[in-house]
């Protein structure tokens, strides 16, 4: 629900700032593309890099290398099959009325319609600008990772780093599965877990969540209001004023 709503809310303005509807595909799936990709990288690294534990039947190296190998074969199969499954999927897709929209999107070569090919070439000739999204999701992730660590450590202790950016990857993981509007409750579940796994001082371990939650999740709603209500009357006025 969380994730519909940022979804609805970015569509909102996209159509406010006259933005097309191939214009939103083609920012929806690089906005995906690049943020998902960095957050699954973070996660492999921390994974890779997390201590083992007594209270962990598992090797976390051992599994990073077993996720790896699984999505390695998977890659392959689909590329293996996409003349025979590919077409099966689509047909599955355009029943939705969004599903046709991408397809005649991906399909629609015709500059002045700005379909696909017309986006790849912009994208191509912008390899900068392209770079310096995935660069700002780095960054987003990283300094996220950097609040819950200084959140520890206003309590007095830090965990490994690499436990710390575990955690926050798995607790976004946990708030996407759930019907909860941003998470509230399984992001921060799956935190306290986390740590009380790694015999975290459990008191800690609440507080520093908590810490982190208020400032990365609750104090930038009332922000978020006022610049949507500020940005809501700006667009309303040039409204009035275009004749």
């Amino acid at each position: 629900m969380g994730e519909a709503g940022a979804f609805a809310t970015t569509i909102y303005f996209y159509r406010k700032l006259g933005v097309s509807k191939q214009g939103m595909i083609f920012l929806a799936a690089g906005w995906s593309v690049a943020t998902n990709l960095v957050l699954f990288l973070i996660f492999l690294l921390s994974l890779t890099l997390t201590p083992q534990h007594p209270n962990l039947p598992f090797k976390p190296s051992t599994v990073s290398l077993y996720m790896i190998v699984f999505l390695t074969t998977i890659s392959l199969f689909l590329f293996l099959t996409r003349k025979t499954l590919f077409p099966k999927i689509r047909k599955l897709i355009e029943k939705n009325s969004w599903g046709k929209e991408v397809f005649e999107f991906i399909n629609n070569y015709d500059y002045s319609k700005k379909g696909f090919a017309y986006y790849k070439e912009a994208l191509i000739s912008h390899k900068a600008l392209a770079l310096q999204a995935c660069l700002a999701a780095v960054i987003y992730y990283v300094t996220n990772v950097a609040t819950l660590s200084f959140s520890f450590l206003t309590f007095g202790s830090l965990p490994p780093i690499a436990l710390v950016a575990l955690a926050y990857t798995l607790s976004l993981v946990a708030g996407w599965i759930t019907l909860a509007p941003a998470g509230i409750g399984a992001t921060e579940a799956t935190l306290v877990l986390i740590f009380l796994q790694y015999n975290v001082d459990p008191a800690q371990t609440l507080a520093a969540v908590l810490v982190f939650r208020l400032i990365t999740f609750w104090i930038p709603i009332p922000a978020g209001f006022l610049s949507y209500m500020s940005l809501k009357k700006e667009v309303a006025e040039k409204m009035v004023k275009t004749p």
